[in-house]
């Protein structure tokens, strides 16, 4: 871990072409938060979006794999040029604006008050548990109230 925070903390960009469908990565929140740049092949059937928000300078969004076609690869790798030769001002200003906006998305204490309100969400729409059975809140010490033995 000490190995990539420090590599993070000195680097400019996170280059992320993934091609996969289904992908995110924690290092994209603790690259943004040291200061790196995402840019990403925005796979629109990925997370990335979610995952870097409006930093990832990464090419236009696109549905496919990035190893799908030349093109794709050829649009990333342009990406890369343009934010490797950035006003250095303009991209001073977009890692400030970057490196503040994922200390608020990834503080722990706002990702936990989010969860609990999904689960209360849930919980009142009577969302059913893993035996099938409504989950009902447990008011009982009584291991054996609340269960949905089958």
């Amino acid at each position: 871990r000490r190995k990539v925070a420090r590599a993070l903390s000195g680097a400019g960009f996170l280059l992320y072409p993934a091609s996969s469908n289904d992908v995110s990565t924690p290092y994209i929140s603790k690259a943004m938060l040291m200061g790196a740049v995402p840019i990403t092949s925005k796979n629109l059937l990925s997370c990335l979006s979610e995952s870097a928000g409006t930093f990832d300078l990464g090419p236009e969004p696109e549905h496919g794999r990035l190893d799908g076609s030349q093109e794709r690869i050829s649009k990333w790798s342009e990406a890369v040029v343009r934010a490797a030769t950035m006003d250095h001002d303009a991209l001073f200003d977009h890692k400030e604006d970057m490196i503040e906006w994922a200390r608020e998305k990834f503080r722990w204490g706002r990702i936990a008050d989010e969860l609990a309100s999904m689960f209360r969400r849930d919980l009142e729409k009577g969302v059913h548990g893993a035996c099938g059975e409504p989950i009902w809140q447990v008011k009982s010490k009584d291991p054996e109230e609340g269960t949905c033995d089958k």
